[in-house]
């Protein structure tokens, strides 16, 4: 199906362009080898891409071009997919579970969406045989993070950039982020913060 992407003005959510579903390859010690769609499935989904269109019904600062971080299940949903490798990706201005948009970047400045944190969870070095194999058993988490980024709503619930959060079991979702590999959860998933100083 042709889609003229130019001509389209969706009212709730975001189109993106998602040239591909999954990472297809993995670099290794210098060394690119190809990955099955299967492995790791939910990590190697992409989760981002580049807007192509914005909600005329809700005033957003996304423009045409910024990168969106979403919910992996855009790329599994048969019905988000509308041809040429554009996406809906579900929009709420009242966040969580009622939005599949993240965060959004431009240039190198990123802003996250609503009720949503991005963190890097403390956990035990992944083990490494003396051979030089990486043993993929998941790591042992700590339920502590650091918050990554700031946005308007931690602002609002006093958490900032940096501080050290204990969250709530399982709220934790593993993500590729601006290059890295960061996780997400909800604002209301944070159960304390630490006291600096």
């Amino acid at each position: 199906m042709t889609v003229n992407f130019n001509k389209m003005n969706p009212l709730h959510h975001f189109l993106v362009r998602i040239p591909q579903k999954f990472k297809d390859t993995i670099e290794i010690a210098g060394v690119k080898m190809y990955l099955d769609p299967k492995f790791r499935e939910f990590e190697n989904r992409f989760c981002y891409g580049e807007v192509v269109a914005t909600p005329s019904k809700h005033d957003t600062p996304v423009k045409v071009g910024d990168t969106l971080y979403f919910h992996h299940h855009v790329v599994m949903d048969k019905n988000s997919e509308v041809g040429n490798d554009i996406y809906v990706v579900k929009y709420s201005e009242y966040g969580g579970h009622g939005t599949q948009a993240y965060a959004y970047k431009r240039g190198d400045e990123i802003r996250l969406f609503s009720d949503w944190i991005f963190v890097d969870i403390d956990k035990d070095d992944e083990q490494v045989r003396e051979s030089g194999i990486i043993l993929l058993s998941a790591p042992v988490k700590t339920r502590m993070a650091t918050v990554l980024y700031d946005s308007q709503a931690l602002e609002e619930h006093g958490i900032s950039k940096g501080d050290r959060i204990c969250y709530a079991i399982n709220a934790d979702y593993e993500m590729e982020f601006n290059g890295a590999t960061v996780y997400r959860m909800r604002i209301d998933d944070v159960l304390y913060v630490e006291v600096r100083g």
